[in-house]
């Protein structure tokens, strides 16, 4: 099969090798599936459920049936070699680096910061899956679409966007080598900062302060004969409500004592 130079194919493609390709694809569609299962079963079990968590389980489970009734159609219809290599093609993989690159930035943007990794594999999996129209496609709906990659303007745009697109990855990159060349902690910061809370909204019956914390306003002044601790954590810091936390209640008991409460959801040992 002569390759064509716009789809990125390789020279031959062996008629012998066609079940590569349905073997990735249902490879793929069972970590769908194994991660949509997963987090609805996270759910079930969670005394306070996460934002979006379910629902994006359940979008993922439903991706995995599509992508696996894909699997099937190929395997039973053993695809010609020309569609086969669009997906071992530079060009498939191009598209799905654009797709990671915004789908991501999406998910950064929403102002769902908790629930980031909720928006963001879902989109990952519904940009894959509609990738793969190019396997199930009727040839009069498949043929124009490849004619189409073969036209100079559409490279020209395509390479134009896949640039733009892939430029802010290159910059993310080059960040996070300095900072690990560098010894600097401003990626941990800026993800410090994106983990915190919303300043003035409210969860469990307490606001968060303008520091975006769980706890009321801090005072930067130390009143005298007062003992205060600044304690660091993650969701175990949150627990309760505004009445029954264990560091409210040692305030509460404590009079002398005065405890911030400077914990963020999802933090680890590099954010406190």
């Amino acid at each position: 099969m002569q390759a064509k130079d716009s789809l990125g194919k390789r020279p031959t493609f062996h008629p012998k090798r066609t079940w590569i390709v349905p073997l990735f694809l249902l490879g793929v569609a069972a970590a769908h599936f194994a991660g949509g299962v997963y987090w609805l079963w996270l759910h079930a079990q969670a005394r306070t459920p996460e934002s979006f968590r379910a629902g994006a389980g359940l979008l993922l489970v439903l991706l995995a049936l599509v992508q696996m009734r894909v699997v099937q159609v190929t395997w039973r219809d053993r695809c010609g070699a020309e569609r086969f290599g669009m997906i071992r093609g530079r060009l498939f993989w191009r598209w799905l680096a654009c797709g990671f690159v915004i789908c991501y930035g999406i998910a950064l943007f929403t102002g769902a910061r908790h629930s980031a990794l909720y928006f963001f594999w879902p989109a990952l999996g519904a940009w894959y899956t509609f990738a793969q129209v190019v396997l199930v496609g009727r040839p009069h709906v498949v043929k124009p679409l490849l004619a189409l990659f073969e036209r100079r303007r559409t490279k020209a745009i395509g390479w134009t966007v896949y640039m733009l697109v892939m430029l802010p990855l290159g910059a993310e990159a080059v960040l996070r080598i300095y900072t690990l060349v560098a010894n600097d902690p401003m990626t941990v910061a800026y993800v410090t900062d994106q983990l915190k809370l919303i300043p003035g909204s409210e969860l469990r019956g307490q606001q968060i302060n303008d520091c975006g914390y769980w706890d009321d306003p801090f005072d930067v002044e130390i009143s005298p004969g007062r003992f205060r601790v600044a304690v660091v954590g993650d969701d175990m810091t949150l627990c309760g409500n505004r009445y029954t936390n264990f560091l409210v209640r040692m305030e509460r008991f404590l009079p002398r004592l005065e405890v911030y409460n400077f914990g963020i959801p999802k933090a680890g040992p590099e954010q406190y």
